[in-house]
């Protein structure tokens, strides 16, 4: 009898998982009587890596804004970011726990009014290191089906809102600005 050894050589670091979100939202409010307008608006997206020897990357990065358009002014507040993190991840029980140290951070912030210069505004500033504790979800999408996901906390990360990370895919988060949301697949 013979005995066969399959030896399979893998890369030190593979990945994981691909954990990924967007959150969209294009909400306008009319003011009673034709006496003016808000626009709410966002389009950010999440992707965070999780490598086999449990080291992680992230990155967010998206456009908010608010227009505001009255009879005698309007006012536009607009921000674009793009933050990085590295770190490492760890499965504790039925929580995904990431610690997050800031790699890179870059942020603008422009208000305008219609009388006035535009004037640049200040960012909020992510932690350099931050543990986020996300935990496993089922979440109702559109359509009245599920999705498994992770919940993590965006608080101290920055213009990055709380993520909403689909485990088997991507998950979009539409709208919310009003307090109504809702989540769909999306393609990364």
């Amino acid at each position: 009898m013979h005995r066969a050894l399959l030896v399979l050589l893998l890369p030190s670091v593979a990945l994981a998982d691909r954990l990924t979100m967007k959150r969209l939202d294009g909400t306008n409010l009319h003011i009673a009587g034709n006496r003016g307008a808000i626009h709410w608006s966002e389009d950010t997206t999440v992707v965070l890596d999780l490598a086999a020897d449990h080291k992680l990357a992230a990155a967010v990065s998206g456009t908010r804004g608010e227009s505001n358009l009255y009879t005698s002014y309007s006012t536009d507040d607009v921000t674009t970011w793009a933050t990085t993190w590295t770190g490492t991840w760890a499965r504790q029980g039925d929580a995904l726990v990431l610690d997050l140290a800031l790699a890179s951070e870059r942020c603008a912030r422009v208000k305008t009014s219609s009388d006035a210069a535009p004037v640049t505004l200040a960012c909020r500033v992510p932690a350099k290191h931050k543990r986020v504790a996300c935990t496993s979800a089922q979440v109702e999408l559109a359509d009245h089906t599920h999705a498994d996901a992770w919940t993590c906390a965006g608080d101290d990360l920055g213009e990055s809102p709380g993520w909403l990370l689909g485990k088997a895919g991507c998950l979009a988060s539409l709208g919310g600005h009003m307090g109504r949301f809702s989540v769909q697949p999306c393609t990364p």
